[in-house]
């Protein structure tokens, strides 16, 4: 198949412009089988100006068609210039409003840098000393075991050692029923070996206090300490609360005796 130019190339076209003349017959048959072979041809989309060419052919003749297919073919005129753009005036730029003034006092006067904090004094690292050596605190011996050690030494005729064992019994128990006897014994070394009448007195009344089974000891020991002081009345009142309290005990016959002797 013929491209789609040849459908008007310049051979079937007059060249004169005019009303159509007619085709010979070989270019008569020629139009018809190549405008059959275009129908029975694929549609392809053809240039616009093919159409337009075509249709003046079959309205307005060969030499008008040729004119067109001319005026179709020749190259498009430039298109016009752009005008050239307008130039634009310089704006100016707006003046800037002045800075406001400041006070002389306000120019010159600057806040007070902060004050650092106070730096604390680094304390001083004391070493953990090592702790004191445990005082061994010696057991105290039971009451009981302190009468016995009192009765040892007193055995022994150690009187005054045997006065102190009675005193530590008496500190460290001075409530239990040891003491009550450590107290009558005590006193009995200081009256007859000590010579300390004024401290046997004491301990007689502080026996007395206590009170027990050795009350009746207790207040004749008491009168006998009145009489190595020289005090007839209290003695004759130990001698009356014994016979008084004690009737019957060892030491009331003697007691009796000596207040016919104290009688006026």
């Amino acid at each position: 198949m013929r491209p789609d130019h040849d459908l008007l190339s310049p051979d079937l076209l007059d060249a004169e412009p005019g009303p159509a003349q007619p085709l010979g017959p070989d270019a008569a048959a020629r139009l018809v089988r190549t405008a059959v072979a275009e129908v029975h041809a694929p549609p392809r989309r053809r240039p616009a100006w093919l159409w337009v060419a075509t249709a003046a052919v079959v309205l307005v003749g060969v030499p008008a068609g040729a004119a067109l297919y001319r005026a179709a073919r020749a190259p498009a005129p430039p298109p016009p210039a752009a005008p050239a753009p307008r130039p634009q005036a310089a704006v100016e730029p707006a003046p800037e409003a002045p800075a406001p003034e400041l006070a002389p006092e306000a120019q010159t006067l600057e806040p007070p840098a902060p004050e650092p904090p106070p730096r604390r004094a680094p304390r001083p690292r004391v070493r953990p000393s090592a702790p004191p050596p445990a005082l061994i605190v010696p057991a105290t011996p039971s009451a009981d075991a302190l009468l016995d050690e009192a009765s040892r030494l007193r055995g022994q005729g150690r009187w005054a050692e045997a006065e102190v064992a009675y005193q530590r019994l008496i500190d460290a128990h001075p409530a239990h029923r040891a003491a009550y006897v450590a107290r009558i014994s005590a006193a009995s070394l200081d009256l007859d070996h000590l010579a300390r009448s004024a401290r046997a007195r004491d301990r007689y009344q502080a026996a007395l206090t206590q009170g027990g089974p050795l009350d009746a000891e207790a207040r004749w020991g008491l009168a006998r300490a009145h009489r190595a002081l020289g005090d007839a009345g209290a003695e004759v009142e130990a001698l009356q609360a014994l016979l008084q309290h004690h009737p019957k005990s060892a030491h009331a016959a003697r007691a009796r005796q000596r207040l016919e002797a104290l009688a006026p």
